[in-house]
């Protein structure tokens, strides 16, 4: 199961390219930071580095020995990887509007939330996320400050 997932989130060349060749050691801040940019858990980039040879056997041993003394085996150290939302239904709702197949009126009941509010939250979220030509009846960037 490791080697798949790691295999799967962590293509041999960026793998190699992340921990840069053969290393004696993985620190606990570099494998929290992997874990956050490529969504494998700190253990598994301790696998993925000794199944491409980039760590030793016995260092990767010793690594998760520290993990089950630290009691990181049931629970990894640091902030947890961010839940995923699903937006699929938010996208649809966004696209018959743009379409003009629904009304404003109808998209806020769909969305459980007015237009304007919903475009200001995604705005703030994806750091001003410029707002398409199409919304410009709906909202003007000053609503969004």
């Amino acid at each position: 199961m490791n080697r798949f997932a790691g295999a799967f989130l962590v293509p041999e060349s960026a793998a190699r390219f992340e921990l840069g060749g053969v290393r004696r050691s993985l620190d606990i801040h570099e494998l929290h930071l992997l874990k956050h940019k490529y969504g494998l858990s700190m253990q598994g980039w301790i696998y993925r580095a000794r199944d491409l040879g980039l760590l030793s056997e016995t260092r990767a041993a010793s690594l998760f020995r520290t993990f089950r003394i630290q009691g990181w085996h049931r629970q990894e150290p640091g902030d947890a990887l961010p839940a995923e939302r699903p937006s699929r239904f938010e996208r649809l709702v966004l696209q018959a509007l743009a379409e003009d197949l629904l009304s404003e009126t109808r998209v806020a009941e769909l969305l459980g939330k007015p237009l304007r509010r919903f475009l200001s939250e995604i705005y703030e979220e994806h750091d001003g996320l410029p707002v398409a030509p199409q919304w410009d009846r709906h909202l003007s960037l000053r609503d969004l400050r």
